[in-house]
């Protein structure tokens, strides 16, 4: 089971009218071994080793909330390290890069790494020290509406990533 928990718990309720925006930290240094994943204007990188452990320490069965996430989050971690394929090449930075898009799956992984500030992203090939994460919530009734997390890089036109929060 992964030792760092996911970032849901650290997120505003689901399912209600929200527009909140948080700064996050991200790492001075640039993973390595890596996994790049192309979002719009911007690259994030992953951290292979983490992913391996997420992936490696997933329980096969759960009787917890913790445990259900943990299998989840390395679940996710497996299929992304297996859209990277074998014929990946590393580019500049040393990171091997996704063949084809995220699933969504690995879109809300990638989103959790985001979160928890141990992802790196770089935008024209420079690493950013701080992203934006804006929580949009939309109401239209009650049973109504949906909810983004989007993620920016302060200064720049629209977001680089973006992610289904919630539905109703």
């Amino acid at each position: 089971m992964s030792s760092i928990p996911p970032a849901q718990a650290a997120r505003p309720a689901a399912g209600q009218e929200v527009d909140e925006s948080r700064s996050i930290a991200l790492p001075g240094e640039l993973p390595r071994p890596c996994i790049a994943v192309p979002g719009g204007q911007a690259t994030v990188l992953l951290p292979r080793r983490e992913l391996e452990q997420m992936a490696a320490g997933a329980p096969t069965a759960w009787t917890t909330e913790a445990e259900r996430q943990a299998l989840i989050q390395g679940r996710r971690a497996a299929a992304l390290l297996k859209a990277v394929g074998d014929g990946s090449t590393a580019d500049a930075n040393g990171c091997l890069a996704l063949q084809g898009p995220a699933s969504s799956d690995a879109q809300h992984l990638v989103a959790d790494f985001l979160e928890r500030g141990i992802a790196s992203v770089l935008l024209s090939g420079k690493a950013q020290p701080r992203i934006t994460v804006r929580y949009l919530g939309l109401k239209c009734g009650p049973t109504c509406g949906r909810g983004d997390i989007l993620f920016l890089v302060p200064g720049e036109p629209g977001p680089f990533f973006v992610v289904s929060w919630w539905v109703s």
